[in-house]
């Protein structure tokens, strides 16, 4: 069921286009990740009454490069499960019979 599935992702183009998906989801949320590190460095700290603030605000910068690590993750496993793995036993198979059925050499 599986190489059927991995079969369909990859002949319908299906696999590149959600591996690009999450790619840009992953992209989108490093940006986030730089803009929010990039404002809090260049504006300054400001005081509170209870004292003076942090200078990046790790609630908003966690969350984001928590996202980017687990679509890096994502990525790197589609990819290695469409394009980069052995092709299994019946993929073999299968393209051995379309190219004529037998394993014979032809001389």
């Amino acid at each position: 069921m599986l190489a059927k599935l991995r079969q369909i992702l990859l002949t319908q183009y299906i696999g590149a286009i959600i591996t690009a998906y999450v790619g840009a989801q992953a992209l989108a949320s490093f940006v986030a990740v730089v803009g929010f590190v990039i404002t809090s460095l260049t504006l300054p700290a400001h005081t509170t009454v209870l004292g003076t603030t942090a200078r990046v605000d790790w609630g908003r910068v966690v969350p984001e490069l928590t996202k980017v690590i687990l679509d890096g993750i994502v990525i790197s496993g589609l990819w290695w499960w469409l394009y980069g793995g052995r092709p299994s036993e019946s993929e073999i198979s299968d393209h051995g019979e379309q190219a004529g059925g037998s394993d014979s050499a032809v001389l």
